[in-house]
């Protein structure tokens, strides 16, 4: 009997954060305001984030509308798919 081959967990990790963000990013994620989330900190990296997308991505999406919706680990994940997806650090 062969056993299937499981990609490293480490991938499957990354996978999933991808995803996620992509969801934010989408707004497919119903989003609500969080009372443990950083605002101001959020609306900082939010509006540097939107600054540097490529033009035709900046008409369709508006980020730091998400400041103090996302919770920590939905904003690793936008910030992950920003690098991945849009080549944005």
């Amino acid at each position: 009997m062969v056993r299937p081959v499981h990609p490293p967990l480490r991938l499957v990790e990354e996978s999933q954060k991808y995803e996620l963000g992509k969801s934010v990013f989408l707004g497919k994620l119903a989003l609500k305001d969080t009372a443990g989330s950083d605002r101001a900190s959020q609306t900082g990296r939010l509006s540097e984030l939107q600054r540097k997308l490529p033009a035709r991505v900046k008409k369709t999406v508006d980020l730091v509308e998400l400041a103090g919706k996302l919770s920590p680990e939905q904003f690793v994940a936008l910030q992950h798919f920003l690098k991945v997806r849009h080549k944005i650090e």
